[in-house]
């Protein structure tokens, strides 16, 4: 089954834009499910191609919820393994 997610690339721009609409790091993290830390990481594209398959599907919804549209969707295999 292909899912599809945003490109490594992409994850820090949507981060980035999200902040740019007003939201927190904080806010961010809570909305995705990992630490504000994490977020900062992200931003500064520090292993950002290591997230894990819910964070990205969350960080896809969020940015959808926001109208951020930065998210480019690519094919993907379903569940890749990774780590936050």
């Amino acid at each position: 089954m292909l899912v599809t997610l945003i490109s490594p690339f992409d994850y820090q721009r949507a981060v980035s834009d999200l902040a740019n609409l007003g939201m927190t790091q904080t806010e961010i993290g809570s909305a995705i499910g990992v630490s504000q830390g994490r977020v900062s990481q992200i931003l500064k594209g520090i292993d950002s191609n290591k997230l894990k398959y819910e964070t990205k599907l969350q960080l896809k919804a969020l940015c959808d919820k926001q109208g951020v549209k930065t998210c480019e969707v690519e094919q993907a295999i379903k569940n890749p393994t990774s780590t936050n």
